[in-house]
């Protein structure tokens, strides 16, 4: 499956920091991922904080986000 062409990819902890923590993206998901106590499925959009972005690529992956656009 292809990436968008904005797609905001995090491969690596410098690449994760492009995620502003207290901004609010659009996130698709290509798997199930914990938020917190909350199993996130990757089913439509998500709205999720760049914080919580930067967890999710730090324990999850950066293959969990498929795209991440800003609000």
């Amino acid at each position: 499956m292809a990436k968008q062409a904005q797609s905001t990819d995090a491969a690596s902890p410098e690449s994760a920091s492009i995620y502003e923590p207290e901004r609010i993206y659009d996130v698709r998901l290509s798997r199930a991922v914990k938020v917190g106590r909350a199993t996130i499925k990757p089913m439509g959009v998500h709205q999720m904080t760049g914080a919580a972005l930067i967890d999710i690529v730090a324990r999850e992956g950066e293959d969990a986000i498929v795209s991440a656009q800003p609000k």
